[in-house]
């Protein structure tokens, strides 16, 4: 048996190991390359522009996304070489490569910034690419709205409707420190419990190769002193791509179908509530406000947090938290008709979040 076999049978069906060494491995090699992508951005003064939406007033370099890019892409293709097969890489490979395009697109973002118009252009366009080349989709409703299978065509348009709210929504939250991450963090925590206990591999593998590059970035993120750095449109757009990759997994039929978990579409939507309810809450103050839906503001409840007088750290803890009891709440009422079930949640979701804007209010 050569080194190959060898380790592959040390990972077979081992799934918590499995899901330990991509934690693990993700955190260290982003980690190793924070510091000289730090390092990088301050010589080529490489830092976030000041805008409206802006809550810091000092040059911090904005392209953390490249340290946990690179955590996720060496992690989850050496351990998916060792534990996946031919089909299953052929996947991951598959979804690298609109994914890379991305990373491109949100680099030059950073770099020189891109016209709202052409971003979402980019996100439907990769969201397509992923569709085409994997076949993954949301084609089924479980009976929400008494909605079983869909077709193809409604398929592939609810499925890139889904990427470019997700990822828009996760961009958006990218305002104050360590609540993109740590939101992030929480989100793929709950897809990867769903899917260790269904035993999808490849989402085991994607999950925590993020987990793990998001802790080491989270680190670095809340750091006061030189070694700061933002995730920028180069991070917070490939994060988002991937959740939304999650998310599509998480709800696919014939795998989730395996879980002892009910109404699967209401749960997995939790992992995202509060982006989601956020960003809804922004483009409606937006419209009534006659302003352009990507223009920056500081309406966002973590931006009115920080007006409320709490700390960057103290506002992401309470956003977090606030997940936490809506995710719960979720759970909790999980047996109900799942139609039921998402109109209560949805309610419940609404009325956790928006408390936070009048229960902390000074």
């Amino acid at each position: 048996m050569n080194i190959v076999d060898l380790i592959s049978a040390i990972f077979e069906k081992h799934l918590l190991l499995i899901s330990a060494m991509s934690i693990i491995g993700s955190f260290l090699v982003t980690n190793s390359s924070l510091p000289f992508v730090i390092y990088f951005s301050k010589v080529k003064k490489l830092t976030a522009k000041i805008n409206e939406r802006s809550s810091h007033t000092e040059a911090i370099p904005n392209i953390g996304g490249l340290g946990i890019i690179a955590g996720i892409y060496i992690t989850t293709l050496t351990i998916s070489f060792f534990c996946l097969n031919y089909e299953e890489i052929k996947f991951i490979v598959a979804l690298f490569i609109p994914l890379m395009f991305l990373f491109f697109i949100g680099f030059k973002d950073d770099m020189i910034g891109l016209s709202a118009k052409a971003k979402l252009l980019t996100e439907v366009i990769t969201s397509l690419v992923f569709i085409i080349l994997t076949d993954y989709k949301i084609d089924n409703f479980y009976g929400l709205f008494g909605v079983h299978e869909i077709n193809y065509v409604l398929a592939i348009l609810l499925s890139v409707f889904v990427f470019v709210i997700t990822i828009n929504s996760y961009n958006l939250i990218d305002g104050i420190d360590g609540l993109a991450s740590g939101i992030g963090i929480l989100a793929i925590s709950l897809f990867l419990i769903l899917n260790i206990e269904i035993e999808n591999s490849v989402a085991i593998i994607l999950c925590s190769s993020i987990i793990g590059s998001l802790i080491s970035f989270l680190r670095f993120n809340l750091n006061s002193g030189n070694k700061k750095i933002f995730m920028g449109d180069t991070g917070s757009l490939v994060v988002g791509f991937l959740i939304s990759v999650i998310l599509i997994l998480s709800l696919d039929f014939e795998q989730s179908s395996k879980s002892s978990f009910r109404n699967i579409p209401v749960l997995v939507l939790a992992a995202m509530s509060y982006p989601y309810v956020d960003t809804l809450r922004v483009m409606i103050i937006r419209k009534l406000n006659k302003r352009k839906f990507y223009q920056p503001d500081k309406n966002h409840i973590h931006h009115k947090l920080l007006e409320f007088g709490f700390t960057h750290k103290k506002s992401t803890l309470i956003i977090l938290i606030s997940m936490l009891v809506s995710i719960l709440a979720v759970y909790l009422t999980k047996s109900l008709d799942i139609s039921i079930h998402f109109f209560i949640s949805l309610a419940l979701t609404f009325i956790i979040y928006l408390s936070l804007l009048y229960f902390f209010k000074k």
